[in-house]
C-alpha cells in the first residue's frame, strides 16, 4: 500500500460535532472506496429483498424474516468491518487497497457479527420491557461491532469492552446515535416508495450512501472513546 497523504488521527477524542466533521472529510477525500465497500454487501442485499417483496406468495413473509436476520447477521457486521478496517488504514497513513480491506474483514467477521448479534437482540428485548431499557441498551453497546473489528477479541469481551468504553459517555453516545438515527430517517423520506426504475436506482444509492456514512459515524466514535479511555500521557 502506498503513503497516504490523507491521514487521520484516531488517538485524539473528538466532541460530536467534530466526528461529524471529521466523518464528511473522509468521505470527501476517499468517496468512492467507502461506496464501493458498502456497495458491495448492500446492493446484492437490497436487490434480493426488493425482488422478494414484490412477490406474494405465501412464504414472503418468512423469507423477509430471513432477509431481515440476515440483515443484523452478515450485512450490518461486514459493512462496519469493511470500513473500520479502511479506516484503520488511513489512520495508519497508507492508503486502503480493496483486496486488503475485504481480507482483513473476513478475517473479524465472525467475532463482529456475533458481537452484533447480541448487542442487536439485546436492544430488542429492553424495547419490548418498555421503551427505556432499549435506548440505554443502544447507547451502552452502540460501539461492539467496531470493537470486535479493531481489538482483535472475542464477542463476550467485545461487548464488555463497549461498555466500558460508553460508561461515563451516556449522553455524547446518545447525541451521535440521534444524528445517526435522523440521517438514516431523512434518506428513508428521500427514497420514498420508489416505483421506478430510475426512483429505485436513485434510492438504492441514497441508501448505500446513508448506510456508509452512518458506520463511519460509529466507527469514528469508538476511536473517540477509546482515545478518551487511554491512560493521560506523563
Amino acid at each position: 500500500m502506498n503513503a497516504n497523504p490523507d491521514h487521520i488521527s484516531l488517538e485524539q477524542p473528538r466532541t460530536i460535532g467534530e466526528i461529524v466533521r471529521a466523518a464528511m472529510g473522509i468521505y470527501a477525500r476517499r468517496p468512492l472506496l467507502f461506496l464501493t465497500l458498502t456497495g458491495a454487501i448492500v446492493v446484492p442485499y437490497e436487490v434480493i429483498f426488493a425482488l422478494v417483496s414484490a412477490g406474494k406468495g405465501s412464504g414472503t413473509a418468512a423469507l423477509l424474516l430471513l432477509l431481515g436476520l440476515i440483515d443484523l447477521a452478515l450485512v450490518n457486521p461486514f459493512v462496519t468491518a469493511l470500513e473500520t478496517q479502511a479506516l484503520v488504514d488511513l489512520g495508519d497513513g497508507v492508503t486502503p487497497s480493496f483486496g486488503s480491506v475485504f481480507a482483513q474483514a473476513l478475517r473479524v467477521l465472525p467475532v463482529v457479527a456475533a458481537a452484533e448479534i447480541v448487542a442487536g437482540l439485546s436492544e430488542f428485548v429492553g424495547f419490548i420491557f418498555f421503551v427505556v431499557p432499549g435506548i440505554y441498551l443502544a447507547v451502552r453497546l452502540a460501539v461492539a461491532a467496531p470493537v470486535a473489528a479493531v481489538e482483535q477479541t472475542n464477542w463476550f469481551d467485545a461487548i464488555g469492552r463497549t461498555m466500558a468504553l460508553t460508561r461515563r459517555n451516556f449522553w455524547r453516545v446518545l447525541g451521535l446515535l440521534v444524528i445517526q438515527g435522523f440521517l438514516t430517517y431523512l434518506v428513508a423520506v428521500i427514497i420514498g416508495d420508489g416505483n421506478t426504475l430510475a426512483s429505485t436506482t436513485i434510492g438504492l444509492l441514497f441508501a448505500v450512501l446513508a448506510q456508509s456514512f452512518t458506520t463511519l459515524l460509529i466507527s469514528l466514535l469508538y476511536f473517540d472513546l477509546r482515545a478518551r479511555a487511554a491512560p493521560a500521557a506523563p
